[in-house]
């Protein structure tokens, strides 16, 4: 599955060891980065190093796994937030993977939960 990812949910992959992690570094998906979510990542970077309490060397090395297994992140709905919508519309994927409620409200392009991307590994692996 290609989905683009919105920043947040990159913010939650690198704050801890969690299901969004492990769904974030699935072979499962091709995920979009855009150079947005790198300068968000970079202005937040004492706040994450704080919260997460990883060395320098321990938050690069985690960001880079995370970086790895995406292209670039669009932003959503909003207008702080409106790259996303446009890169989902110039790459082939199958959605975005938010949970913005706001980026829901639009209709334009399809955008997935952690919960929702969640129950569509468990049903892939049933079949």
């Amino acid at each position: 599955m290609k989905l683009v990812l919105d920043s947040n949910i990159l913010f939650s992959a690198i704050l801890k060891n969690s299901t969004t992690r492990n769904i974030l570094v699935s072979e499962e998906f091709e995920l979009f980065l855009s150079e947005y979510a790198l300068l968000e990542i970079d202005n937040h970077r004492q706040f994450l190093l704080k919260k997460t309490q990883l060395s320098e060397s321990e938050f690069a090395m985690t960001l880079n796994m995370l970086l790895e297994r995406g292209e670039q992140i669009m932003r959503g709905i909003d207008l702080d937030d409106a790259p996303f919508i446009a890169l989902a519309m110039s790459v082939p994927n199958d959605g975005v993977w938010s949970n913005d409620k706001d980026l829901r409200r639009q209709t334009t392009i399809r955008v997935w939960t952690t919960e929702e991307l969640l129950e569509w590994l468990k049903s892939k692996q049933k079949s």
